[in-house]
């Protein structure tokens, strides 16, 4: 999977925390078609590559790799471990 400029900007929003729907009415998709992309392992990396180069931890209420609901029912955070 090549990663162009819609896929790229989903990435972007999913990390700002916007809603699964809202992204693909914004770049112009079905949000069956967001799900898909959010399966395949290089947009799974791309996006985990780009969480990790920010300075601050990611907040949000899900995983924003799988998507799964944060277990305790609030924010889930992503730890960043700097070696």
């Amino acid at each position: 999977m090549e990663i162009d400029g819609q896929k790229q900007l989903a990435i972007d929003l999913l990390i700002q925390g916007e809603k699964k729907t809202d992204i693909a009415r914004q770049i112009g998709i079905q949000r069956t078609l967001l799900y898909d992309w959010m399966k395949h392992p290089e947009f799974k990396d791309r996006m985990e590559a780009q969480m990790f180069a920010l300075d601050e931890p990611f907040y949000g209420y899900a995983d924003p790799v799988s998507g799964a609901p944060s277990r305790n029912g609030g924010r889930f955070k992503v730890e960043r471990v700097k070696e």
